[in-house]
């Protein structure tokens, strides 16, 4: 073989390996650009006013979340309180989603265990339109898991705790329920402590009431501000000891929830609070023991909701007027 023929094979033979080469690197380009991506997802979180929850079992209860006067309740579950941030922070997550992409063909949708009817998911309400997740029962990881949007065969690996954002805790292979409790918002009252006007407390024993205590704001001409006064004998009492006793009723939660009903003793209340404002007016009241073994005591909330609170948390609800009073110093 000629030296001319030779070279040109090696020139030849050499561009060949050179686009095999640049072919190679722009396929794998495109590959991991494929692989790491969006989901598609587009929605605005704060339209969204239900969410559906559902594990793959079919006679399995579905957490159904719905949005009411910009509050979430659980619709599912007495009309519950639902956590706010709970939701926020689902909708956030599932707003923004992306993942790896590890299949898109229907025929492998099993082996993810993300069939139609084989799949948790979630399914949103924004503004009448309908937004789906499927999410695999075979769990990669502790803290990844497989999702494809509905109508689509594209599955994901997502990196996100997305079980443990719906409430699904666990044997998830099994078909777990998603946990209702898990939305439930055991803070029972929303005040603005600043606006409230008046406080009225009634204990009863036994259907007598044998203490009464009504506080309420006053204008003080002699001093040009608000206090706060006892309206049985209109002494001045401690503005900061009220403020603080409201700041406690704003945070007490309750120990659970439990199923509207009676024999709660509502309609003859061991305990009720009354607050007023300018605009509206809240009650709680505090009905019968939960047991002859316990002091825990069922709670009715001002939307008419109904919890057991504990002994020691009641104690902070349970007041005498003596604990409003303006200290006064001793004259030597």
């Amino acid at each position: 073989m000629k030296a001319k023929q030779l070279l040109l094979l090696i020139l030849i033979f050499l561009a060949a390996v050179g686009i095999f080469a640049a072919k190679n690197v722009f396929i794998k380009q495109e590959v991991e650009i494929e692989e790491y991506s969006s989901l598609e997802i587009d929605f605005d979180d704060s339209l969204v006013n239900e969410i559906k929850i559902k594990g793959p079992n079919q006679d399995t209860e579905t957490v159904n979340l719905e949005k009411r006067n910009d509050k979430w309740v659980i619709a599912s579950l007495w009309n519950l309180k639902a956590s706010n941030d709970k939701v926020e922070k689902l909708l956030s997550e599932l707003s923004s989603l992306t993942g790896e992409l590890r299949s898109t063909s229907k025929k492998v949708l099993s082996d993810y265990a993300i069939t139609e009817d084989g799949a948790y998911s979630i399914t949103l309400n924004v503004n009448d339109q309908s937004v789906k997740f499927f999410i695999g029962a075979k769990k990669p990881s502790y803290y990844s898991s497989f999702l494809r949007r509905d109508g689509s065969d594209r599955v994901y690996l997502v990196d996100i705790g997305i079980f443990s954002l719906a409430g699904i805790g666990g044997d998830i292979e099994g078909g777990v329920a998603p946990d209702q409790d898990f939305w439930v918002d055991l803070k029972l009252l929303e005040i603005d402590i600043d606006r409230v006007e008046s406080i009225y407390i009634v204990k009863s024993i036994e259907g007598r009431d044998v203490d009464t205590i009504l506080v309420k704001k006053e204008f003080d001409e002699e001093k040009s501000l608000m206090h706060w006064v006892n309206v049985g004998d209109s002494n001045a009492l401690d503005r900061s000891k009220i403020k603080n006793y409201l700041a406690q009723l704003n945070n007490i939660r309750a120990k659970n929830a439990v199923e509207p009903g009676t024999g709660y003793g509502f309609d003859d209340p061991f305990l009720k609070i009354l607050l007023k404002d300018d605009v509206n007016e809240k009650q709680i009241v505090i009905g019968n023991e939960v047991s002859a073994e316990s002091k825990d005591r069922y709670i009715e909330t001002p939307e008419g909701n109904a919890y057991i609170i504990s002994e020691s948390r009641l104690k902070t609800l349970d007041i005498d007027i003596d604990k409003f009073a303006v200290e006064t110093k001793e004259e030597e």
